[in-house]
């Protein structure tokens, strides 16, 4: 029985269990809840022609939104095609054989590490510690690593690390020379994401990359867009791919938009936040259980008596897509992201009548 997938496969779940996919709220896309920018979806109608031309083969134009959005220089950037690409070419670039990852996290990780013939060194996330971070085991296991890649704030646990705390890892895989990748998808969730990114280090360590993308800030998984930032600039050039035009030219025109519109992003952020706390509230009161902190735009929850998979069943035929952890966690978790108002309100609502129901 499939009931753990990819926030993408929608059409694959609606098959298997014969609902119409137009009739689902998939709270596994994890995707900002408030849709593509209406100011990009009117930039982007108009500038149409951009199909007609051969984007610019620096993107100096997207590289300059970048470097005002990071605050970082321009030429420690570099655009491409997606996160998940730029995931595979860095694997692929420095082909560890020890990577240091953590479990459970993104699946790709590995599987791309193993397709190059690497092992993977699993730092474990473990729901007795609270899925925090294990800085014993992490120095453990880094005296046999060669590469170091981490999710910050994790995906699915939500264990998320200050630059403060990442500096002297990041600082003692520099001594060793071990590339120190950090996977930021998340981090404009977090409610303070200055805090939180590692990109006040990029300059202070030079085996620091950190990769970021527009999927879900941004809410535009169909633009295939995402960048990486280097602590050494040299690295840079070697991972550039062969051919000048890895960015379509619309994508690297709306990455430039998205960037520029500060009404957007403050309330994103605002409403995610908002959400939040309202659902955490919600959550909280209902019995058996357990509801982990939410540090980015999604919740991890353990039922305490109850099965992830019937839950995810039971859902599933009232219209509502969650993702099942049962496999990769425990039998009773599973995930959900922040949607529109609406949407929360009855997914909220379809798991109280559940979790009530095993009390009756």
């Amino acid at each position: 029985m499939m009931s753990n997938f990819h926030g993408s496969d929608v059409e694959k779940i609606a098959g298997l269990y014969q609902v119409q996919p137009q009739d689902l709220i998939n709270f596994g896309v994890n995707a900002n809840p408030l849709g593509l920018p209406a100011k990009a979806k009117q930039a982007l109608a108009e500038q149409i022609e951009l199909f007609s031309r051969y984007p610019d083969p620096e993107y100096a134009q997207l590289k300059n939104a970048l470097s005002r959005y990071l605050a970082v220089d321009f030429a420690r950037i570099l655009p491409a095609s997606g996160t998940s690409e730029l995931i595979h070419q860095v694997i692929r670039h420095f082909a560890p054989k020890k990577a240091l990852l953590y479990t459970p996290t993104y699946s790709e990780y590995a599987s791309d590490v193993r397709r190059q013939g690497g092992q993977v060194l699993e730092l474990p996330l473990v729901k007795d510690n609270h899925f925090q971070f294990p800085a014993a085991e992490f120095h453990r296991l880094l005296e046999s690593a060669d590469f170091v890649l981490l999710c910050n704030p994790n995906n699915p646990t939500a264990t998320l690390l200050s630059a403060e705390e990442l500096a002297p890892l990041i600082g003692r895989a520099q001594e060793k020379q071990i590339p120190f990748i950090i996977d930021e998808t998340y981090i404009e969730f977090t409610e303070q994401p200055q805090k939180y990114s590692a990109i006040s280090l990029i300059r202070q360590f030079s085996n620091l990359i950190i990769l970021r993308g527009f999927s879900k800030f941004f809410a535009a998984p169909g633009l295939r867009l995402g960048y990486a930032v280097f602590g050494n600039p040299d690295w840079l050039q070697s991972l550039q791919s062969g051919y000048p035009w890895g960015v379509h030219a619309l994508a690297a025109y709306a990455g430039e938009v998205f960037l520029e519109d500060q009404d957007y992003i403050q309330t994103s952020h605002r409403f995610v936040q908002a959400e939040k706390k309202r659902i955490s509230t919600f959550l909280e009161a209902l019995p058996n259980l357990t509801v982990y902190p939410a540090t980015a735009n999604f919740f991890l929850l353990e039922l305490q008596r109850q099965n992830a998979t019937d839950l995810f069943l039971y859902l599933l035929h009232r219209g509502l897509l969650i993702r099942n952890f049962h496999d990769e966690i425990g039998p009773g978790f599973f995930r959900f992201c922040i949607l529109d108002q609406a949407s929360n309100t009855r997914l909220l609502e379809a798991i109280a009548d559940f979790v009530k129901g095993a009390e009756s």
